[in-house]
């Protein structure tokens, strides 16, 4: 972008010179373009001005000083979250290669040297003027752009999510089998989640984001059931299907993960779909490796799959069963070490009068 185009209005310009005269020939060139001189006589000054609220677009800064020289306040200011972004110009009675070199590595822009001439130093000051506001416009359009593509992010992520807990209400509409909970589900799966946080065993393991994650990803732990016919699923309930059709039945573990996979393709990225994938693949897995689809066993399956597991048992011997919570309890305890994670059980038990059924 030509300078002509960004139009910088009028500047405020920090001059750091221990030589009056020097300020003085400065403060003319600066109110001269139109710009504001601030002037101060040492680094220590000039930090007091920062610290009060002084906003220079422009520093020019003279390297010998006494007791703090120029080069210790450029390293102090390129340390500073505040001021590091404000462009330093050197000022110098002498041309040497090593302090030219040294202004550069400490992060100043350019050079100015002695004896001034305005016109020099009118056509430097207003390049590194227009350089700055440059800068200043391209955070200004790049912050707008990063919170239209988050903002477009978060829309996009709500809309996959709506999808999903959409086919999940269908799933339980169109299977009788499949009991329409979702709030007790997710209700439960957080309390059986925040007690295991509680426990040294899972304090390290399981986060406040878990938590959040698996409460929200409940529901959507059958949605491959969508994909298997009426017909099979009333026949595994109902304890009489054949062997083929138990294969088919199976299935909807490995295609409930392939539905969200194809919702969202970068499940290894994303905490949330990852958690989803592992519910909807596992919840069949059994603690002794007798379940499906993999035979995963103990520690292999994971961790919210084996939390499904026993909150979906639950809601299955109370709701379809007609049992009651100690019931359901009781038959759930034969299962102990076989179907079930011990120690998740265990901590279910002891909160077993919190869960909503």
């Amino acid at each position: 972008m030509a300078n002509d185009e960004i139009k910088i209005g009028r500047q405020n310009i920090l001059i750091v010179d221990d030589m009056l005269p020097n300020r003085k020939i400065l403060e003319r060139i600066i109110s001269g373009m139109g710009h504001t001189p601030i002037l101060a006589s040492s680094g220590k000054e000039a930090l007091t001005l920062l610290e009060e609220g002084a906003k220079p677009s422009l520093i020019l800064l003279d390297i010998s000083m006494p007791d703090m020289d120029g080069f210790e306040l450029c390293r102090i200011l390129k340390a500073d979250v505040y001021c590091r972004d404000i462009p330093v110009v050197f000022i110098s009675a002498f041309s040497g290669i090593e302090d030219v070199v040294k202004g550069f590595e400490l992060g100043g822009v350019d050079y100015i040297c002695k004896p001034f001439v305005p016109a020099e130093v009118s056509v430097r000051v207003t390049n590194h003027l227009h350089i700055f506001a440059m800068q200043k416009e391209r955070e200004v359009y790049n912050h707008r752009l990063n919170k239209l593509i988050d903002e477009q992010a978060v829309q996009l992520e709500n809309e996959k999510r709506k999808v999903l807990f959409a086919l999940a209400k269908l799933n339980a509409k169109l299977n009788t089998h499949i009991v329409d909970n979702a709030e007790n589900e997710q209700h439960n799966c957080r309390i059986l989640a925040q007690s295991m946080q509680l426990s040294s065993r899972y304090e390290q393991i399981i986060s406040n984001t878990f938590i959040e994650d698996i409460e929200l990803a409940a529901p959507l732990h059958n949605i491959g059931m969508i994909a298997i016919s009426k017909a099979i699923i009333d026949r595994y309930y109902g304890g009489t299907l054949s062997e083929d059709e138990f294969a088919l039945y199976k299935e909807h573990t490995t295609m409930g993960a392939e539905i969200i996979n194809e919702m969202e393709p970068d499940c290894a990225h994303n905490e949330f779909y990852g958690m989803v994938i592992d519910m909807a693949k596992f919840h069949h897995e059994n603690w002794d490796g007798t379940g499906f689809p993999m035979g995963l066993k103990g520690e292999e399956i994971p961790l919210s799959a084996r939390i499904i597991r026993i909150v979906k048992s639950l809601e299955g011997y109370v709701a379809g069963d007609k049992l009651s919570l100690d019931e359901a309890i009781n038959v759930m305890m034969n299962y102990r070490g076989t179907k079930y994670d011990p120690e998740i059980f265990d901590i279910f038990c002891k909160v077993k009068n919190r869960f909503r059924l």
